[in-house]
């Protein structure tokens, strides 16, 4: 008879901006397959290109310590007041109290 308890658990999570979708393809439901947002990722991009606009995926590399690295970030990101998305769906990336979340969390980082 055997009992087991998992010592980890992998959450990934998509996160995409509501936003950009209202706004590029009139649609508000998030994409039901990494397949359909790459394809509508790209509509998107080229949608924003004509308006001489840019936008900047960011990711973290498909490793066996991506859920660490993962878990840790979103930590210092919430433990610092801040969260992904704010009220209405939109993005955080860029307020004061994410910044200053992601510079501890970067700082703690020994890059080669």
């Amino acid at each position: 008879e055997w009992h087991v308890l998992p010592l980890n658990v992998d959450v990934s999570v998509l996160f995409y901006r509501r936003d950009l979708y209202m706004k590029y393809l009139q649609r508000e439901r998030p994409p039901t397959s990494i397949a359909e947002s790459v394809v509508l990722g790209r509509q998107i991009a080229d949608a924003m290109k004509l308006e001489n606009k840019t936008i900047y995926a960011w990711g973290v590399p498909d490793t066996s310590t991506t859920s660490e690295v993962m878990q840790t970030m979103v930590s210092f990101i919430y433990g610092y007041g801040s969260s992904f998305v704010g009220s209405g769906g939109t993005c955080t990336f860029t307020d004061t109290i994410f910044k200053n979340a992601f510079e501890v969390y970067l700082d703690r980082i020994d890059f080669p």
